[in-house]
């Protein structure tokens, strides 16, 4: 296949009865040839076929490089489930919003008191640290 600035070389390979057309791009501005691979996904596996070597004449033979890569998909699938996981863990809960109860109340007012004692000298905090104890 041939248009303006660009030539292609595209094989058609049968493999499974199913067709690929693994590709080698030359274009005008380059010296390099652009490998374009065939792809086949499925659930599975990958299955990527590339013209390795192009034929220099006529009929003579072309070298096609097969990779299959197994289960590929489902690392894009791990990724969706992490990328929904982060936003149900965004999603509001009736957790978050809870008052607290008088329980919590209660024993946050002893760590005050707690708090407020280390600030005092040794034998009065103590003396306040028993006095709580003694409370609870």
């Amino acid at each position: 296949m041939n248009s303006p600035g660009r030539s292609s070389l595209i094989a058609t390979v049968d493999l499974d009865g199913r067709a690929y057309y693994p590709a080698v791009e030359q274009f005008a501005l380059s010296n390099d040839a652009v490998p374009s691979p065939a792809v086949r996904s499925t659930p599975t596996k990958d299955v990527y076929l590339t013209l390795a070597s192009v034929p220099t004449a006529g009929k003579s033979p072309a070298a096609i490089g097969v990779i299959v890569e197994p289960l590929v998909v489902w690392l894009w699938v791990g990724g969706l489930v992490i990328v929904l996981g982060a936003l149900l863990s965004l999603w509001p809960s009736d957790r978050r919003r809870r008052r607290p109860t008088p329980e919590l109340l209660d024993s946050s007012n002893l760590s005050e008191e707690r708090v407020e004692a280390v600030g005092d000298e040794p034998a009065q905090v103590e003396a306040q640290v028993e006095e709580v104890e003694a409370r609870v």
